[in-house]
């Protein structure tokens, strides 16, 4: 049950992924902001899913890092599924959930979970963690990661503030 009702004409909305029949319940919550605002939102929120130039699997840990760190199971439930669907491991998946960013992590996704965890808990990335990511990824991708991580960091604490509850259904990304 959501912390604050669903505002009134937010079941009308129309889906949020292409040929996808049902509204997430996050879209209806966010109805109580301006339309204008609301339209900006979902259209970055689909650029990084769906036209970014960050490599997907990089995207993907960084948003479920993100919904574990921010302690948002409505996140979690929608990106592990898309983390699964670009080849992330269920071994990958329980480190994202512990920290343990070990061994079955590359050195390059070690390097963006670095980041990620330093951007979320730390505002400004240390030159421990934003140095070795420039030997991984260039600068524009680096600038995308850190819009996707303040992005999904942001839409976290709407989530956990005001409680809409976890759809019954999990998205599947739409192929590039």
């Amino acid at each position: 049950m959501p912390r604050i009702p669903y505002p009134e004409g937010a079941a009308e909305l129309p889906a949020y992924q292409p040929g996808n029949i049902r509204t997430l319940n996050v879209e209806r919550m966010l109805c109580y902001l301006p339309d204008n605002i609301r339209a900006e939102l979902g259209t970055l929120g689909k650029t990084l899913l769906w036209r970014g130039a960050l490599d997907p699997v990089y995207r993907e840990l960084a948003l479920v890092r993100v919904g574990h760190l921010c302690h948002s199971a409505y996140e979690l439930h929608h990106h592990k599924a898309f983390a699964r669907t670009v080849g992330i491991s269920e071994t990958q998946l329980e480190g994202l959930r512990t920290g343990d960013l070990s061994s079955a992590f590359t050195p390059s996704q070690r390097a963006v979970l670095a980041f990620t965890d330093d951007i979320v808990n730390n505002v400004r990335a240390s030159d421990q963690t934003l140095e070795p990511l420039q030997k991984h990824l260039s600068n524009s991708e680096i600038m995308e990661l850190m819009v996707v991580v303040g992005y999904y960091a942001s839409l976290c604490r709407i989530l956990e503030t005001f409680g809409p509850e976890i759809d019954d259904f999990a998205l599947a990304p739409t192929p590039r």
